[in-house]
């Protein structure tokens, strides 16, 4: 796929994305997000949560704990994508949620 979408390129990259194009990023989208979500499928379970303020409840996503579970074969890529912008920003709003959602119940009781 991304063999093909690189040929669809020609020499240089284009200003504007053909049909052919966008297609092709449509399936290999569509492969990330499915390998992702089950890459990370079990994301709570490597994460814990400070709560020496109830109120305040903060949680975090522990790594190396994440990276010892996984195929030797999936660490070389997978350590570098959990230092990566993009999975901070996954993980900060995966862990946000679930932070506003015990604050929410808390709040509740």
């Amino acid at each position: 796929m991304i063999r093909k979408l690189h040929k669809s390129c020609g020499k240089t990259l284009p200003y504007r994305t053909s049909k052919e194009q966008m297609q092709y990023v449509e399936q290999l989208s569509s492969i990330f997000e499915a390998s992702f979500a089950q890459l990370f499928a079990d994301f709570h379970e490597y994460t814990i949560r400070d709560l020496t303020d109830p109120d305040n409840p903060i949680t975090v996503f522990m790594k190396e704990s994440f990276l010892a579970d996984l195929a030797a074969t999936d660490v070389e890529f997978t350590r570098p994508f959990l230092e990566s912008q993009l999975f901070f920003e996954y993980s900060d709003k995966k862990l946000r949620k679930r932070d506003d959602k015990h604050s929410k119940v808390r709040s509740q009781t």
